[in-house]
């Protein structure tokens, strides 16, 4: 709960809603899906803005660009972005929490909470995507955030480039549950740029304490030695370690998840590897 709020305002205009944000009297804090928000029982927070009635939360594709608008609600990507990149979208969204939660949290509250690790954020960085935020001229590349933070900005609207020819996409994970948040995770995606010469991006969470790790490199088939520079220049003291598993676990498992993942995006394009019992079609 938020105990010591005392206004509450739900604009129709984004400049409104930014005039709001910056005000330095009193600190206020934008609400999306309020999942995260209410959870943190921030003492500090005197006032929200309700981002609801500000037209954020369309998804339309133009110029080979699919858009979608920070109030965009995770089970909205489930439920209509189910054959986009292979599904790597829907499923990320899915795997982020139960139905009633996918329900009420948005793509563009998830991104503010800075939840690198997650799987939809995970998914987002393999996939190249970005965020369109308030005061930036410039896209800028996820996971990463505008020079002084988000204070007083929004994250407007995520932007991810629909690639043409073959594309192959896939995410894995490994969890104490099926249900809870992945302990290490990776998504890889996959493009055929001639046949037998294909380049790839891998996308690791749970791997590092400062965030993903973002590998890309190319693949002249079936040569798959480019993931070897996963965790080659990796400090283990750099290594995530907290209650889900210790650095020496997550420094062994995450190349092991991330080929899984990439073998798997690779055999939804035709290319199979030894492990998934085939050669390329």
């Amino acid at each position: 709960m938020l105990y010591n709020l005392r206004e509450y305002h739900r604009p129709r205009d984004l400049d409104e809603a930014l005039r709001l944000l910056q005000r330095p009297e009193i600190r206020t804090v934008p609400l999306a899906g309020g999942t995260d928000l209410v959870g943190q029982r921030n003492p500090d927070v005197e006032a929200v803005v309700d981002l609801s009635e500000l037209g954020l939360d369309t998804i339309h594709t133009e110029d080979g660009v699919l858009r979608l608008g920070a109030m965009v609600r995770l089970q909205t990507i489930v439920e209509q972005l189910g054959d986009a990149f292979g599904g790597l979208l829907a499923e990320a969204a899915h795997r982020m929490a139960g139905w009633n939660i996918r329900n009420v949290a948005t793509i563009g509250g998830t991104l503010a909470a800075g939840k690198v690790d997650s799987p939809l954020g995970v998914a987002l960085a393999a996939l190249g995507a970005e965020m369109a935020v308030t005061g930036q001229d410039e896209l800028i590349p996820w996971p990463g955030v505008p020079a002084g933070g988000l204070q007083g900005r929004l994250i407007t609207a995520v932007e991810l480039r629909l690639a043409e020819g073959k594309v192959g996409t896939a995410y894995e994970q490994v969890a104490r549950t099926p249900v809870d948040q992945p302990i290490v995770s990776a998504a890889a995606v996959v493009r055929e740029v001639e046949s037998g010469t294909l380049s790839a991006r891998v996308a690791v969470g749970g791997l590092l304490a400062s965030g993903l790790k973002l590998l890309d490199f190319d693949i002249q088939w079936p040569d798959l030695s480019g993931l070897d520079a996963l965790t080659a220049d990796i400090n283990p003291a750099d290594v995530k370690s907290d209650y889900l598993g210790r650095p020496d676990y997550r420094l062994a498992i995450a190349p092991v998840v991330a080929r899984r993942a990439l073998s798997a995006a690779l055999a939804r394009i035709g290319y199979e590897t030894e492990a998934e019992g085939g050669t390329a079609s």
